[in-house]
């Protein structure tokens, strides 16, 4: 079930995710990257598996500043 409210004449979802966990294989790049953006956007504590650890680290900074 979603839930909208209405603010500012704009429709936003509520955090469906919130104080749930998302494994997130393929996390680094592409659609993995977009999915764990989207999933953090939504309120979801992530756990973000990938090849590169370097990349992995920084995504994980920029969700945790941005979310």
């Amino acid at each position: 079930m979603i839930y909208r409210q209405e603010v500012y004449g704009e429709w936003r979802q509520k955090m469906k995710l919130k104080d749930k966990v998302a494994i997130i294989t393929g996390g680094t790049l592409g659609i993995g990257e977009a999915i764990a953006n989207e999933f953090a956007k939504e309120g979801a504590n992530l756990i973000i598996l990938g090849r590169n650890s370097e990349r992995g680290n920084t995504i994980s900074d920029n969700l945790t500043t941005t979310y």
